[in-house]
């Protein structure tokens, strides 16, 4: 198996007296998340731990595909976990397309702050997205669950891409 080099990590370093700053606070935050990816990466690699099984809703309703709960790590190193069930419906307008997810952060609890735009926001959430995407367009971040082609009555899985499974 071929092994990609990471950067090395820079963390900071605390003593009593210190001044220390927002910078000083994201640094460490950026540390222990890079930390953490690395560790997936290089530990458990890319792919779905448990469930994310992608099937179709059956005929007489709209075309359309749900996925399982369960958990991933992605190609970054995020730690994917759907909780509920997600049902997509296929809009997809070309002759194939794959199922995706991905890990989205969100800023929230919005404050007012002495900032451009009067606000800061004080967390930010983890979540993912499920995205149906046609062929091509699947970008780096993506983890692959499922890929679609389309048939005379509906889609087909295509039986050629397979589910990428932690070692």
């Amino acid at each position: 198996m071929y092994f990609k080099a990471m950067p090395s990590l820079i963390r900071p370093n605390y003593f009593n007296g210190q001044l220390l700053t927002q910078a000083d606070f994201q640094l460490e935050q950026d540390y222990l998340i890079a930390r953490s990816r690395r560790h997936n990466l290089i530990a458990h690699g890319i792919g779905i731990a448990k469930g994310l099984v992608v099937s179709t809703v059956p005929k007489g309703t709209p075309p359309a595909v749900v996925v399982s709960p369960g958990a991933a790590i992605d190609p970054a190193g995020n730690e994917i976990e759907l909780d509920q069930p997600r049902e997509l419906i296929i809009t997809a307008p070309g002759r194939a397309f794959c199922v995706v997810i991905r890990q989205v952060e969100r800023p929230i609890n919005p404050v007012p702050a002495r900032t451009a735009d009067g606000v800061a926001f004080t967390q930010i959430e983890e979540d993912c997205e499920i995205a149906l995407l046609a062929d091509g367009l699947v970008a780096g971040g993506d983890l692959v669950l499922a890929r679609f082609v389309k048939i005379r009555a509906g889609w087909r899985r295509d039986p050629k891409v397979k589910q990428r499974r932690l070692r």
